[in-house]
């Protein structure tokens, strides 16, 4: 189908339907393509925004990642920024370890019910940038000679 993009990641493969013709008639036909190839592999359907992906059913997300690394590297503190259906459990794993979940607002291609998950909104790129620059300012107000938190 004209505009589908195939993208290979290793374990996992994904259908992007980014600038289709018709991107209502590629998200339908994806995802029902999707579904079938999941069933007849047994590979879990992930599907995102303009994307849907085959995974292989394993119980782990990037919530598992998340407590992972900050279990694995002592951190104090914790913050996620993401954009799509999958940062959600990255989100909750960012809460319950008291951290800060940065949603990506890009417009209709929000996912519903993302931004009403984080803490922090940004719009766009532009947006996350912006935010990085004001916690690096902020990080610099350090008193002089203070190092920084162990662990960060």
């Amino acid at each position: 189908m004209p505009g589908l993009r195939l993208e290979d990641k290793g374990l996992a493969v994904a259908v992007h339907w980014r600038g289709a013709p018709d991107e209502d008639l590629a998200a339908a036909e994806t995802a029902a393509l999707v579904a079938e190839v999941g069933e007849a592999t047994g590979l879990a359907r992930e599907p995102g925004k303009l994307v849907e992906e085959l995974r292989p059913p394993i119980d782990w997300d990037k919530g598992a990642t998340v407590r992972s690394l900050a279990a694995e590297r002592r951190l104090a503190e914790v913050c996620y920024v993401g954009d799509d259906r999958g940062d959600l459990a990255a989100f909750a794993a960012v809460r319950e370890l008291g951290g800060v979940a940065v949603a990506v607002d890009h417009g209709r291609e929000t996912p519903p019910g993302l931004l009403a998950q984080a803490d922090v909104v940004v719009t766009g790129a532009e947006g996350v940038g912006g935010w990085l620059t004001a916690m690096r300012d902020q990080l610099g107000r350090r008193p002089p000679g203070a190092a920084p938190p162990a662990g960060r």
